[in-house]
């Protein structure tokens, strides 16, 4: 049987088979993260870290306290085996930003992070915060310095 006679026969049965696989092709494709292969998944590590700390960010001219509960947490990332080797607490920055918050005495806000390049997060326990604003001491001065008397000369 000559090509031009196999692709005519049955044609619209073959050209709706090559749309479907098409189809079904671009659906796992989707869902597999942009990739047909599942060879990206295997190569992906989850790490939990645990008792990281907050840090509270405000303005360097803001004197205001804040307390913030609780004051640690617990993330959990994801990436390549070998950055998740390497990978220690001090490289993950968790913080609460206070920059933008006028005047306020007690409220949530949720916490914020910091990864290296192909690391991402995949959770933090608990996403949000309790602040306080707390009053600050004054900063103390020092005494000051004894005088000593003038020496007879």
């Amino acid at each position: 049987m000559p090509l031009r006679e196999s692709i005519a026969e049955n044609f619209w049965v073959k050209l709706l088979s090559l749309c479907l696989a098409v189809l079904i092709y671009f659906i796992i494709s989707h869902e597999s993260g942009g990739t047909f292969f599942a060879e990206t998944r295997a190569k992906t590590q989850l790490r939990d870290f645990s008792d990281l700390p907050i840090t509270i960010m405000t303005t360097a001219e803001d004197g205001r306290g804040f307390n913030v509960s609780p004051n640690t947490v617990q993330v959990t990332v994801s990436g390549h085996p070998r950055d998740i080797a390497q990978l220690t607490p001090r490289d993950i920055k968790i913080f609460v930003d206070l920059t933008e918050v006028v005047e306020a005495r007690g409220f949530h806000k949720r916490i914020q992070y910091s990864t290296p390049n192909g690391i991402a997060v995949e959770k933090v326990i608990p996403s949000e915060v309790s602040v306080i604003r707390i009053n600050r001491a004054p900063p103390a001065t020092a005494p000051p310095p004894p005088t000593t008397p003038p020496s007879a000369q």
